[in-house]
C-alpha cells in the first residue's frame, strides 16, 4: 500500500511540532531532490518507511538535546545514538546502519 506524503505527516500523529516539521522538510527533500552521485529521489512507495526510521532518529535527537537541531548533531552525538540502538541485542550493525542512514544526517559523519 502506497501513502501520501500527507497521510504520512499526519498519521500516527508527531506531538512534537520541531519533530513534525524537521520530518516534513527531510521528506519533501528526499522525494523531490536528487543528488547526482549521491542518492536519488526517495520513491513515494518508500515513504512511510523513511518516515519512521527518521522520526526514529529525530526523537532521539529531542531527548538528548531538548530540541530537534540538525546543526548541532556531531560526531559525539551520533556515537550516543548507535550506542543506544546498541542496546537491542538482536540489531546488527547493519540495520544500526540503515536505522542512522535514510535523513542524510549522518552523511558527513562516521558510524561507528
Amino acid at each position: 500500500m502506497s501513502y501520501s506524503y500527507a497521510q504520512i505527516l499526519s498519521s500516527p500523529p508527531v506531538a512534537d511540532a520541531g519533530i513534525r516539521e524537521t520530518l516534513r522538510a527531510l521528506l519533501y527533500a528526499r522525494l523531490n531532490v536528487d543528488l547526482p552521485g549521491h542518492r536519488l529521489k526517495l520513491p513515494p512507495a518508500s515513504l512511510r518507511h523513511a518516515f519512521n526510521r527518521v522520526r526514529r532518529f529525530l526523537e532521539f535527537v529531542h531527548a538528548e538535546l531538548g530540541a530537534v537541531d540538525l546543526a548541532r548533531v556531531d560526531q559525539a552525538l551520533l556515537d550516543a545514538c548507535v550506542s543506544h540502538l546498541r542496546t537491542d541485542r538482536n540489531r546488527s550493525a547493519v540495520i544500526i546502519g540503515q536505522l542512522l542512514e535514510p535523513g542524510g544526517v549522518t552523511s558527513r559523519l562516521e558510524i561507528r
